[in-house]
């Protein structure tokens, strides 16, 4: 079998890349939840990233393949900067064409 590659990783570093959304949270973009050391610093900009799951996660659906979803949650001081943060995400996930990063495949 084939292993299949965490998406994670990779998105986050795409993000990071996105010079708007490092200015906003710098390095603050994680995996499935806050780390615990940083919940003392809350509330400041940060996104969370987490698998979906589904049909569509690989490996689950009876083809053994599919498109990965991803929950994008966006944190902020305000509720007016945390949409203008997952704006942010959306743009830089949407309307980036596709591209390997961390040895997956984006697209």
């Amino acid at each position: 079998m084939t292993d299949i590659l965490d998406p994670i990783p990779a998105i986050r570093d795409l993000l990071l890349s996105d010079a708007t959304i490092s200015g906003l949270v710098t390095d603050r973009v994680y995996d499935s939840e806050i780390p615990e050391d940083a919940t003392a610093a809350m509330p400041q900009a940060a996104v969370v990233l987490n698998a979906a799951g589904g049909s569509g996660y690989p490996g689950r659906g009876p083809q053994r393949y599919g498109a990965t979803r991803i929950d994008v949650f966006a944190y902020a001081s305000t509720s007016k900067k945390s949409r203008q943060l997952y704006f942010a995400v959306y743009g830089a996930l949407k309307f980036t064409g596709p591209q390997t990063r961390k040895g997956v495949l984006l697209k």
